[in-house]
C-alpha cells in the first residue's frame, strides 16, 4: 500500500478554514437533498404529434402553459413594429463654420507669408485636409488668386451650407419609404433627446440640399467673379453631408427590449379539466399541454426545500457540538469522512428502497416494510463510532435518522428505527478491542430491531399477523448486515484515511512488533524505559477517562528515534562513556532534538499512524534543553553573538491531547525516577510532584485538555505505580552451604558478596542526591547531566 502514502500525507496536513468548511457542508447537503428528494412518476407516454393517446389525461391543478409558437409569432410581430432609430448631428453648422474659418485663416497667413515657400501642391493639400473634401486646381487658383485677403469667400461659402446642415438631411429619402407605416425615432447626438417621427415632410435628402444650394447661390454670389463664384459652389457642394443618420445598434436595441417586454401567450387550464380523451389524436396544441403538465411534475418536487431543512439541521450540529463535546477537535480528513459517510449511507438507503420494490414487485407475498428492515441504518453510526467517537455517531444517527424520514416519506417508526439502532450499534464498539466486537454489536442492534418491529406492530395492532414475521425476520438480519459490512469497510478506512483503531492498536502493542524489537537491540535502555514509561501513562490514563490503549502503545514507540544514535542518550551508555564530552553544546543538542524527527520518519515507514506519529512529535512539546543551554552560554566567549534559547528548544508542538501529554509527563517521571538514591514514597511523591509542577509552569500543557484535578490524578497514579510497581521491596535471601569431597563451604551469594564489598566503599553524601535531583533540573535548572540534557519538564 506504498503507493497510498503521497495521499495519507496529503489527507493527514489537510485543514480546512471554516469557507471550506461550510462548503463542504453545503455541497453535502445537497447531494444528499438530491438524493432523497421524491421522485413524482409521471403516468404521462412520450407522446408525438399524430400519436393515439391511450389513456384520458386531466389536468391536476390550475396552470398556465406558454405556447411557446404563438409567442415567437407575437414578439416577431412587435419587433417588426419596432421604430428604426436616426441620430441627428445638430452641431454641423457651427463645427463646419469653426473649419471653413481655420482654414482660410491658415493659408491667408501662408500667402502673406514672404518667407513661406510652399509650393501650389503642398498649399493645396493642406487646404484639402483642413476642410476634408477634394477640389480641382483650378478652383484652388481662384482661392489662391485673390489670396484669402478676407473672409468674404468663407462666409459665401458658409452663408450656403449652414442653413441646409441645420436642416434634416438623410442620403437617399427613398430609404425612409419603408419607415413611413412604423415611424422613425430621431435621436440628437448631444442631448440624447428622442422624437418620434411619423411625417418625413421636413426631411430632405442630398439631391434636394443641393438644389436648394445652387439656387441659393444665383443671390448670394451674384456680384462675386465668376471663377471664384465656381470654386465656391464647388467647395460648398462638398462640404454638404447627411446630418440623418441610421443607428443599427440602438435600433437592435430597441428591438431586443421589444422582445423581452412581449409577455409571453399562455394556455390556461383548469383543475380536473380534460387535456386529451383516450382514442384522440395528439395535436400541436395538446401535446404543449402534455408538456407542460409534465414539466409542473418536475418542477413540483421539493428538493429546495429538503436541502434547506438538511443544512438547517447539519448546521444546528455543526455549531451545537463543538462548544459542548470537548472531544470534538476535528481535521480536515475528519470532516471529509463524515461526509462521505453520509452520502454513503444515503446511497445504500435509496438502493434498498429500489430493492424494496422490485422484490416487492417480484414477489407480493413479502411486504415492503419487511424489505426495509434489513437496511443496514447502524452501519455509519458503527464506523464514526470506531474511527472518531460515540459523541459524534449520536449526531450523526439524528441527521441521518432525519434523512431516513423524509426518504421514506415521512413515517415516523422510519425515525425512531435507524435512530435506536444506531445509538446502540454505536455504544456497543465504544470498547472496541477486537474484530468480533462488531459482529457482536451487530448481534445485539438485530435483537433491539425486532424489539422494536414488536412495539410498532403492537401500536398498529398487528403484531399476530403473518407480515410480521417477515419484519422481525428481516429486522434482525439488518443488525447482522451491519456488523458484517462494518467488519470489512472499517479496516479499508484505516487505510485510506490513516487512521488509528485500537485493533491496530493492539497490535502494535506486540512487543515483537518489528521496531519495538530493533528498539530492544540498538537501545536497550531506551527500550525498557518505554515499557516503564508505557506502564505508567497506563494507569494514569484510566484514572483521568483518556484512552488509556492509546497512551500505552504511544508510549512503547515514543522514543524510536533514538535507535539512529542510541549511543549519544544515557540511558543507552555503558561503563561511563559519553560521546557528548567530545562534542560542542549546539552539536549535541542537536542530537538529541533529531530524536523526534527520526522518530516520526520512522512511524511513517512502519505505518504507525497518524495519532502515534502526533503523540511522538508532542512528547517534548517545545521544552528546553537547558543542561547544553547553560554549557553553551558558559562556553560563549565575550563579545561574540548571543546565544539563542530558540535553538535549544524541541521544534514541538506542544501536547494537543490528554494522551500525548501523559507520555511528556510520563517520560520525565520515568526519567527523574532512575536518579532517586532513596525510594522512600516520600521522595518519589516529591520528585512526581515538583516534575509535573515545572512541565505545567513551563506552559507545557497549555494546549491539551488536562485539567489541576487531572494532574492531581496522574500524580497518585505515578506515586502508586512506582512505589509499589517499580521500586517495591525484595526479601534478601540466606547463604547456601554445599558439601565438597568430605568438607563444606560456604559459598555466598554474587549479589550479596557485591553489596557487603559496597559497604567498605564511602558512603554517598546527602548532596550527591541532591545533585542527581539537579540534573534533571528539580531544583535548579542547569545542572543537568552532560548526556542527556534533560529539562525540568522533559526527558530526551
Amino acid at each position: 500500500m506504498r503507493f497510498l502514502d503521497p495521499f495519507l500525507q496529503k489527507l493527514n496536513l489537510l485543514k480546512l478554514s471554516p469557507l471550506y468548511k461550510g462548503i463542504l457542508l453545503f455541497i453535502t447537503c445537497l447531494i444528499v437533498a438530491r438524493l432523497i428528494s421524491p421522485r413524482i412518476p409521471t403516468a404521462i407516454p412520450d407522446y408525438q404529434v399524430g400519436d393515439i393517446s391511450e389513456q384520458n389525461i386531466k389536468s391536476t391543478q390550475d396552470f398556465l402553459v406558454e405556447d411557446k409558437d404563438s409567442t415567437s409569432k407575437k414578439r416577431l410581430e412587435n419587433e417588426e413594429k419596432s421604430p428604426s432609430v436616426y441620430d441627428f448631428d445638430a452641431s454641423a453648422p457651427e463645427e463646419l463654420k469653426n473649419r471653413i474659418f481655420s482654414t482660410f485663416n491658415q493659408l491667408r497667413k501662408i500667402s502673406e507669408d514672404p518667407t513661406a515657400k510652399l509650393s501650389f501642391t503642398e498649399r493645396k493639400g493642406k487646404f484639402q485636409e483642413a476642410l476634408g473634401i477634394k477640389i480641382s486646381d483650378k478652383h484652388f487658383k481662384s482661392f489662391t488668386k485673390y489670396r484669402f485677403k478676407d473672409d468674404s469667400s468663407a462666409n459665401d461659402i458658409l452663408t450656403l451650407v449652414a442653413p441646409l446642415l441645420s436642416k434634416k438631411v438623410v442620403t437617399d429619402k427613398a430609404v425612409l419609404e419603408s419607415e413611413k407605416t412604423k415611424g422613425i425615432i430621431i435621436r440628437n447626438v448631444q442631448t440624447q433627446e428622442e422624437s418620434f417621427v411619423i411625417d418625413f415632410s421636413s426631411i430632405l435628402d442630398l439631391k434636394e440640399v443641393d438644389n436648394q444650394l445652387i439656387e441659393k447661390s444665383k443671390k448670394v454670389l451674384e456680384e462675386t467673379p465668376w471663377s471664384l463664384r465656381l470654386a465656391s459652389i464647388d467647395c460648398a457642394q462638398k462640404l454638404l453631408k447627411p446630418t440623418l443618420t441610421f443607428n443599427k445598434n440602438e435600433t437592435e436595441a430597441k428591438k431586443q427590449k421589444v422582445r423581452e417586454d412581449t409577455k409571453p401567450v399562455y394556455f390556461k387550464l383548469k383543475k380536473g379539466e380534460m387535456i386529451v380523451r383516450e382514442g384522440d389524436r395528439i395535436t400541436e396544441e395538446t401535446l404543449i399541454k402534455l408538456q407542460g403538465l409534465n414539466q409542473l411534475k418536475r418542477e413540483s418536487s421539493p428538493l429546495i426545500g429538503i436541502f434547506f431543512l438538511i443544512l438547517l439541521i447539519a448546521s444546528l450540529f455543526y455549531t451545537f457540538f463543538p462548544g459542548s463535546i470537548r472531544r470534538f477537535n476535528l481535521r480536515g480528513k475528519d470532516y471529509l469522512l463524515l461526509s462521505l459517510v453520509l452520502v454513503g449511507m444515503v446511497l445504500i438507503i435509496n438502493f434498498s428502497v429500489f430493492l424494496s420494490g422490485a422484490i416487492n414487485k417480484a414477489f407480493p407475498i413479502l411486504p415492503h416494510n419487511a424489505c426495509l428492515y434489513a437496511t443496514p441504518f447502524a452501519l455509519g453510526a458503527v464506523l464514526i463510532a470506531v474511527v472518531l467517537n460515540v459523541e459524534l455517531a449520536a449526531m450523526f444517527a439524528v441527521i441521518l435518522s432525519i434523512i431516513v424520514g423524509i426518504l421514506l416519506e415521512n413515517q415516523l417508526e422510519f425515525f425512531i428505527y435507524p435512530f435506536i439502532a444506531s445509538v446502540v450499534a454505536a455504544q456497543q464498539v465504544v470498547l472496541y478491542k477486537e474484530r468480533r466486537t462488531l459482529i457482536r454489536a451487530g448481534l445485539i442492534t438485530g435483537v433491539v430491531n425486532v424489539l422494536m418491529i414488536l412495539c410498532f406492530a403492537l401500536i398498529k395492532k398487528s403484531l399476530f399477523n403473518f407480515d410480521a414475521l417477515f419484519d422481525l425476520s428481516f429486522g434482525f438480519l439488518g443488525g447482522i448486515l451491519t456488523g458484517i459490512i462494518a467488519t470489512g469497510v472499517v479496516p479499508i478506512i484505516e487505510i485510506t484515511f490513516d487512521y488509528t483503531t485500537n485493533i491496530k492498536l493492539l497490535e502494535l502493542a506486540d512487543l515483537n512488533q518489528p521496531l519495538l524489537k530493533e528498539l530492544s537491540l540498538k537501545a536497550p535502555g531506551s527500550y525498557q524505559h518505554s515499557i516503564m514509561v508505557g506502564n505508567l501513562v497506563e494507569s494514569a490514563a484510566e484514572a483521568i477517562g483518556a484512552n488509556s490503549l492509546l497512551a500505552r502503545v504511544s508510549a512503547y514507540y515514543h522514543d524510536i528515534g533514538k535507535i539512529k544514535k542510541a549511543a549519544y542518550f544515557v540511558e543507552n551508555q555503558i561503563k561511563g562513556e559519553n560521546k557528548h564530552e567530545k562534542l560542542s553544546p549546539s552539536m549535541s543538542s542537536l542530537i538529541l532534538l533529531a530524536h523526534v524527527k527520526d522518530g516520526v520518519e520512522l512511524a511513517k515507514e512502519s505505518r504507525l499512524g497518524s495519532t502515534i506519529r502526533d503523540i511522538i512529535k508532542q512528547h517534548h512539546g517545545t521544552s528546553l534543553i537547558s543542561f547544553f543551554y547553560q554549557k553553551a552560554k558558559s562556553q560563549q566567549n565575550p563579545g561574540s553573538q548571543p546565544i539563542s534559547e530558540k535553538d535549544f528548544r524541541y521544534l514541538g508542538p506542544k501536547p494537543q491531547t490528554k494522551e500525548a501529554a501523559l507520555v511528556m509527563l510520563a517520560d520525565a517521571v520515568e526519567a527523574a525516577s532512575k536518579t532517586l538514591t532513596e525510594t522512600t514514597p516520600a521522595r518519589i511523591q516529591g520528585m512526581v510532584q515538583k516534575i509535573i509542577n515545572n512541565i505545567f509552569i513551563d506552559g507545557q500543557l497549555d494546549e491539551c485538555e488536562l485539567t489541576l484535578k487531572n494532574l492531581h490524578s496522574i500524580a497518585n497514579s505515578f506515586n502508586r505505580i512506582l512505589a509499589r510497581g517499580i521500586f517495591h521491596q525484595r526479601i534478601e535471601y540466606p547463604s547456601v552451604e554445599l558439601e565438597e569431597s568430605g568438607g563444606k563451604k560456604k559459598v555466598d551469594d554474587k549479589d550479596k558478596k557485591s553489596a557487603e564489598a559496597d559497604k567498605d566503599k564511602p558512603k554517598t553524601d546527602k548532596g550527591g542526591s541532591e545533585r542527581d535531583l539537579k540534573r534533571l533540573g528539580i531544583s535548579k535548572v542547569g545542572n543537568k547531566h552532560p548526556s542527556s540534557g534533560r529539562s525540568p519538564n522533559q526527558k530526551t
